[in-house]
């Protein structure tokens, strides 16, 4: 299950902010995770246009704020955006393949300012395959864990169906000029989770994961531990932080997915059962030698 998604990697870069408008002191929507999708690249141009004006589609322009669990709007958080085209495509042949290695189209990386807010403008993307219109995005500050997550359009009769669009995702847009254009306007809001000290219990744990572990495909993955972390090696992909809530359940941002140990008479991990957001069932990941 594992191999179908994208490995977030690769060094980023800082934008300056654009605009933003001041966000209601009291106001504390959360956006939920979503997955990071096959088409992430990371080095984007530090950028608040996504594109030319020229770009073919309706122009929307989206301002967006960084909080941390507490409510407080995190200043300085690094913002990557990406999505596909007014037509569905991305710069992308397939998953690691840029048409042109030299141009990012429609992806971006800015910076929240002291209120926590970052702004963009672009076009609303268009549909691919069964998917809703969405746009995609990584967080990263320092002392926090990475949040990754897509929003969605209002008024899309695709959000219903998508099975893995998070319905409170949706961003409710107005219709308003966007760079002299008639286009839409919307406001996004997601909140990320402290970083602390890795609690003793996890920390024993730990090491009953460390191994390779099959896929129903036959691939397979390793757990390796690097200082207090844990971290999935995808062939192909690279290294995913695995995240405890508990001894015996992790989550994997970049896949939007949660894993729930299964012991042995020998204090290993047998298997991990895993299930990504929108999967219909679960998936076993069994300890190989």
């Amino acid at each position: 299950m594992w191999t179908k998604r994208e490995f977030l990697g690769g060094a980023v870069l800082l934008v300056p902010l654009l605009r933003a408008r001041s966000w209601a002191a009291d106001r504390c929507t959360r956006a939920e995770p979503n997955e990071l999708g096959p088409f992430y690249r990371a080095g984007a141009p530090e950028r608040t246009s996504l594109c030319e004006p020229s770009e073919p589609g309706e122009p929307f322009a989206l301002e967006g704020r960084v909080i941390g669990d507490d409510c407080v709007a995190i200043a300085g958080a690094l913002v990557e955006v990406w999505h596909a085209d007014a037509s569905g495509e991305y710069d992308m042949l397939g998953p690691q393949k840029p048409r042109d290695p030299a141009v990012y189209h429609l992806r971006s990386l800015l910076r929240s300012d002291k209120n926590g807010a970052f702004a963009f403008d672009t076009v609303v993307p268009g549909f691919y395959e069964r998917r809703a219109r969405h746009i995609h995005y990584a967080f990263h500050a320092d002392g926090y864990e990475p949040f990754i997550t897509q929003s969605y359009f209002s008024g899309d009769p695709r959000v219903a169906s998508d099975a893995i669009a998070r319905k409170r995702n949706v961003v409710e847009t107005t219709p308003e000029k966007v760079r002299g254009r008639p286009g839409r306007r919307g406001r996004f809001e997601i909140a990320m989770r402290r970083r602390g000290p890795v609690p003793a219990d996890i920390l024993a744990a730990q090491p009953a994961y460390l191994g390779n572990y099959r896929v129903p495909d036959g691939s397979v993955i390793s757990v390796v531990r690097d200082g207090d972390s844990l971290y999935s090696e995808v062939p192909g992909y690279g290294r995913v932080e695995m995240f405890f809530d508990a001894p015996d359940r992790v989550r994997v941002l970049e896949f939007d997915a949660t894993a729930r140990a299964e012991m042995g008479k020998d204090g290993k991990v047998v298997a991990l059962v895993t299930q990504s957001y929108g999967d219909p069932s679960p998936t076993r990941i069994v300890r190989v030698p």
